[in-house]
């Protein structure tokens, strides 16, 4: 079965392989009025067959454009078909030219050198081919809107994806897809519970930063405390320079208002001391639970990472098991397959032997039945036959007993 599915997915492939080749070559087909250059350039390379094919090619796309100028649907139709075998030719001739890729190359490096005649300042011309694949809207000269399609190199990484995607699916069996399901169900699950412990840690941090800015506030209410006091010890200096200077007051009254204020001072800067004592404790306290705690989950974050990573390894380990184990699995399925194969076609072929040894016996049976039901009839024939001539010999002797006249009179008359 699974050669089966392996063939049927490499003749698919073939055809989008076939049919990406097509449309690559195509691509590379130059404006209708250079086909018959490039037809020159291919008898140049002994390309006969698609030097005939472009130019019919060339003279199937002035029918459609004929046609086109026309009102008739018929003829249309039957230049868009002539158009579409006349590509069919360009493509069949292409696959046969062993030179096809190399004058194609040498083709787009001239024109690529050769500067576009009468081209508007920064256009392109596009290929024959590209120009059904624009992807633009274009005006003809009576007014009527063409939509074309999409660009053909969208169409070619469209199509190699889709090859890509569809050899993939072909030849993965149901079993892979659901082991391969599951392993990636079980990684999306990992890894939402990882983001939601990650948010977690996350919105702890963001608590311990807004704890670690309160603190800051705290800090900076301390050092306007010791501004305070450095503001106290500084008038307080220049409170006692002016007492010094000042004749009136007594030497008692300095003294005591000095002493007055020398008290108030150290008061102040006894509670700015035990104040800044106190809120030092608090902030290393808090600091070291954050710190511990940062630690942790730290630890908690590299610990699971680490068992993502072990478990991410053995889920791996388990998935690759698992498929080295049905690959063997498959071989000796098919193995066996054949091996009963063989043996169902040795017992049909004895079978069929004995049918006709069967047959070949039938036959003899009914001859030999036949021959001696003809012997025995042969025998009954000749006992009969025995047994009358006696019985006619014994009558005759009976009858020579009897009286002669009685014989002659019975002779006359018979």
């Amino acid at each position: 079965m699974e050669k089966l599915i392996r063939g049927e997915a490499s003749r698919i492939v073939a055809v989008l392989d076939e049919l990406a080749f097509s449309l690559s070559h195509l691509a590379q087909l130059p404006e209708r009025e250079q086909l018959d250059d490039l037809a020159e350039l291919f008898r140049h390379y002994r390309g006969n067959a698609v030097a005939d094919s472009l130019l019919h090619l060339r003279h199937a796309e002035k029918r459609l454009h004929k046609a086109a100028r026309g009102n008739s649907k018929d003829q249309v139709d039957q230049a868009t078909a002539a158009l579409h075998e006349a590509v069919r030719g360009v493509v069949r001739a292409l696959r046969k030219c062993p030179t096809a890729s190399e004058v194609l190359g040498a083709w787009s490096h001239r024109v690529a050198r050769e500067p576009a005649p009468s081209s508007p300042k920064g256009a392109t011309s596009p290929s024959s081919f590209e120009e059904k694949f624009s992807g633009e809207s274009k005006h003809d000269g009576e007014g009527k809107q063409h939509v074309d399609e999409i660009p053909i190199s969208e169409l070619l990484e469209t199509l190699q994806a889709f090859r890509t995607a569809t050899f993939e699916r072909l030849t993965t069996t149901v079993e892979q897809a659901d082991a391969k399901t599951e392993f990636f169900k079980d990684i999306r699950t990992r890894i939402r519970q990882q983001e939601q412990e990650i948010t977690e840690i996350r919105a702890g941090l963001e608590a311990e930063a807004e704890r670690e800015r309160e603190l800051g506030t705290k800090q900076d209410t301390i050092n306007k405390l010791i501004g305070a006091i450095q503001d106290l010890f500084a008038n307080f200096d220049k409170d006692k320079s002016e007492m010094a200077t000042q004749g009136h007051l007594s030497q008692g009254g300095l003294i005591s208002q000095f002493e007055e204020q020398r008290a108030k001072g150290l008061k102040t800067f006894d509670e700015a001391c035990s104040a800044f004592v106190t809120e030092c404790e608090q902030f290393r306290e808090s600091e070291e639970a954050l710190s511990k705690k940062l630690n942790r989950n730290l630890a908690d974050v590299n610990r699971l990472i680490r068992k993502f990573d072990v478990d991410m390894l053995q889920k791996r380990k388990k998935f690759d098991r698992v498929r080295r184990l049905h690959e063997d699995e498959s071989d000796r399925l098919a193995r066996l397959e054949e091996f009963f194969r063989r043996i169902d076609r040795d017992l049909a072929n004895e079978a069929e032997e004995e049918r006709l040894i069967e047959e070949e016996q039938a036959a003899l049976r009914a001859a030999q039945k036949e021959l001696d039901d003809a012997a025995a009839r042969i025998q009954a024939l000749y006992r009969g036959r025995v047994a009358r001539v006696a019985l006619r010999k014994k009558k005759g002797k009976k009858g020579k007993g009897k009286g002669k006249g009685k014989s002659k009179g019975k002779g006359k008359k018979k």
